[in-house]
């Protein structure tokens, strides 16, 4: 899993062969079989172990306590968008091609969209529902701007952090933060 994850820094999943992933490793082709039936199996198990870390990220602007301001809010989102970032700089090869594998396996796309993605809209739609709760947020469309939000930053931070040339996460975490700072709380955040 670690050799293919390398692989996939230089290449699209497309072009990731068994033959020349086993090749990387001290195992034969044959092997690979034994622990995955195809790709779209190497990517499941390649996701289960970024699942965590994919969601987790989003701690600080989803676990924001109650009684917060504005301001507390507005850094929590930031340092959201950050550590989300820091996912992407790491794993975005990997985010990039199991998003591709998605296409192509059911399995794979009900695992990546159904749970990954899914998990991540409600998180974010939980928390929209509060800030609008809190007065912090106008947002009206709650669901959809959850939505809308998600898929712009896996879409976003796939292209430029998961396929060469790669752009410096800190740009990135950047442009995120002020398109999700404008939406959610009406207004762009301070400059740096």
């Amino acid at each position: 899993m670690n050799a293919a994850e390398r692989m996939l820094l230089d290449r699209p999943l497309r072009d990731l062969a068994v033959d020349e992933l086993m090749a990387s490793t001290t195992l034969r082709r044959p092997s690979f079989y034994v622990y995955f039936k195809d790709r779209g199996e190497l990517m499941l198990a390649l996701l289960d172990r970024l699942q965590d870390k994919i969601i987790g990220a989003g701690r600080p602007w989803f676990e924001l306590p109650a009684g917060s301001t504005r301001e507390d809010a507005v850094a929590a989102l930031s340092a959201s968008l950050h550590e989300v970032t820091e996912v992407f700089a790491e794993h975005g090869a990997l985010i990039l091609a199991v998003s591709e594998a998605a296409v192509m396996d059911e399995k794979v796309e009900a695992m990546y969209r159904g749970v990954t993605i899914q998990a991540l809209m409600d998180a974010v739609e939980r928390r929209l529902a509060a800030e609008r709760r809190a007065g912090r947020s106008t947002v009206t469309s709650v669901r959809e701007t959850a939505a809308a939000l998600v898929l712009l930053n896996e879409r976003y931070s796939s292209e430029r952090l998961g396929r060469p040339p790669r752009q410096a996460p800190v740009k990135v975490s950047r442009v995120l933060r002020d398109i999700w700072v404008a939406t959610v709380y009406g207004t762009p955040p301070a400059a740096p």
